[in-house]
């Protein structure tokens, strides 16, 4: 874990206010496990990481949305087959009428079937940000979610904020300086990372190879927004998409669906969803 001691969000003007700001603020947390996935594209099972660390309305609400989901088949050697894939799913919750919390879906992602070992990006060397100044003295604390192009030789050849989310409300101005200041001290860490290329599989002869990074700067105390069972309050940034990335992210993907410690290869091939994300 790297921790530094629309998708898009909500965009308000440089001069809003901290109460006007403060209506981006939404509780989310973020629920992991494995779906096995049929030859048909329906989905079978769902088990949950840490589900006794979940509220059970949290597990029974992501186990009904599962069962509506439908998958395009995967094939092998030209037949549909059964999977299991892991599976990552960012939750919000917000105010609904009469003092309800209504929760919905915002983001999920599948990992790639096919997705272990010399066949995806490795890290070599990957030094964690200092926490810089400006945010720490504001109190800003957040995540970066860094996406890197990574050449031939396993080094940096550019790299990319994709979005920046915060744990903690200011006026807009004060939010885009800790974000500013949060991005460029991870950038300029990630610049200097090394990696391992693929040696075999499907991209082993790419030109170049992209990855997303989680990067986090929590304050004392805080814990990682992805801790199982852990609701936080974050006000979700604009997303900006890496001009070298050419084809789409998969349906319902967003970048902070991605949990803390893990090297995330773009153009990866996982199952993908054809219903909504509610399932409906």
């Amino acid at each position: 874990m790297l921790l530094a001691s629309p998708a898009a969000g909500a965009s308000a003007s440089p001069s809003a206010s901290r109460a006007e700001v403060s209506k981006q603020l939404v509780g989310t947390t973020l629920v992991r496990g494995q779906i096995d996935i049929e030859a048909d594209g329906s989905v079978s099972n769902l088990e949950l990481e840490a589900e006794e660390k979940l509220e059970p309305g949290v597990v029974r609400f992501v186990r009904q949305t599962a069962e509506k989901w439908r998958f395009e088949p995967v094939k092998v050697d030209g037949k549909d087959v059964a999977v299991r894939s892991s599976v990552s799913v960012r939750l919000i919750a917000s105010q609904g009428g009469q003092e309800q919390v209504r929760i919905h879906v915002s983001g999920v992602d599948f990992g790639n079937i096919d997705d272990e070992g010399n066949a995806r990006v490795q890290k070599v060397s990957m030094k964690a940000p200092a926490y810089p100044n400006t945010a720490s003295t504001m109190g800003g604390a957040g995540t970066v979610y860094v996406v890197i192009r990574i050449g031939r030789d396993g080094k940096v050849e550019d790299a990319m904020a994709e979005q920046v989310n915060l744990r903690a409300v200011g006026t807009e101005k004060q939010m885009q300086e800790v974000r500013d200041s949060l991005s460029s001290s991870a950038l300029a860490a990630a610049r200097r990372w090394t990696f391992r290329p693929p040696t075999e599989g499907p991209h082993v002869d790419a030109p170049f190879w992209t990855v997303r990074v989680p990067v986090s700067f929590l304050l004392n105390r805080q814990k990682e927004e992805d801790s199982p069972g852990l609701w936080v309050a974050y006000v979700p940034g604009p997303r900006y998409s890496a001009p070298w990335l050419a084809d789409d992210d998969a349906p319902g993907f967003s970048p902070d669906t991605l949990a803390e410690g893990g090297i995330y290869m773009a153009d990866r091939q996982g199952p993908r969803l054809l219903t909504p994300l509610g399932g409906e």
